[in-house]
């Protein structure tokens, strides 16, 4: 923003919408809210193609899968089978998950090379919050999905129902409340965590910085 402010001679504010949100919230908002965005995202990026979008063997199809089982709201397309007894779990993430020692009361070591660095919160809030119990799915993926809770359920991570306030302020002013109004009806407001978890190293999100323009 400062450096295209200076450019112009103009105020410029490039904002990140995402930026006190996180990907628990913005399911959430896309599934409830706007049903027929959610039947036709692109969260796969392996595939883009409109008619079949989804790679099932990828970190992205593997957390839509989570969190349409956890909702109960799987979105067209996907076959949540596939994802968690296919290859991505069966020949990748299961094997793995196996070389790793079950901690007491503590969540495992992140695999980010698996299901990539910026989704560990919302990983372990899915994985603690599933009911296998209530899930329709076969005896293979209620296995691999208790591997999942054995190694990233332990830990309540409720941070992600939340919605961080001090990011809001950064919005343009003309954007900032109808879309914290939206915010509030799935969301309450919180202060940000101390510190988030960027594949098993703690980093800290400075909000409080000011555009120099």
């Amino acid at each position: 923003s400062t450096h295209i402010s200076k450019l112009t001679g103009q105020p410029f504010c490039l904002s990140n919408m995402s930026l006190g949100t996180n990907i628990h919230l913005h399911f959430t908002i896309l599934s409830q809210r706007y049903p027929e965005l959610w039947n036709f995202n692109l969260t796969c990026e392996a595939q883009l193609n409109l008619e079949n979008r989804y790679c099932h063997n990828c970190h992205k199809c593997f957390f839509i899968s989570l969190f349409g089982i956890l909702s109960g709201n799987i979105p067209n397309g996907i076959d949540v089978e596939q994802v968690i007894s296919g290859p991505f779990f069966g020949e990748k993430s299961g094997p793995e998950l196996d070389k790793l020692s079950p901690q007491n009361g503590k969540n495992s070591l992140h695999l980010g090379n698996i299901f990539g660095i910026f989704h560990q919160m919302d990983l372990g809030h899915w994985a603690e919050q599933i009911d296998l119990k209530s899930s329709n799915l076969s005896d293979e993926a209620i296995i691999n999905l208790k591997k999942l809770k054995v190694h990233y359920g332990n830990e309540i991570r409720d941070e992600v129902t939340k919605y961080y306030f001090q990011a809001l302020k950064h919005l343009p002013e003309w954007f900032q409340d109808p879309f914290e109004k939206i915010l509030k009806e799935y969301a309450s407001p919180s202060e940000a965590p101390e510190f988030f978890l960027f594949n098993n190293k703690r980093v800290v999100f400075n909000y409080y910085y000011s555009h120099d323009f």
